[in-house]
């Protein structure tokens, strides 16, 4: 997403559950935190919330209490 510093949007990914391999649908609103490398995460049906981490690409690099790309 091209947003701007502090630009929000509601999208809705899929989430690939493991080892199931069920897909759930996954409603969420991302909020540009800084430029090209920060964005917040947040779950519109819990309550979750993370920045993440993103590389120029645009892929996240960094999912707190998840994972880090290597």
């Amino acid at each position: 997403m091209r947003l701007s510093i502090g630009q929000s949007a509601e999208i809705t990914t899929a989430f690939i559950e493991v080892p199931a391999l069920t897909v759930a649908s996954n409603p969420q609103r991302d909020t540009r935190l800084e430029e090209g490398r920060r964005y917040l995460y947040e779950s519109r049906v819990k309550d979750f919330r993370r920045e993440l981490e993103i590389d120029r690409d645009g892929l996240v690099v960094t999912h707190p209490d998840f994972w880090q790309r290597g």
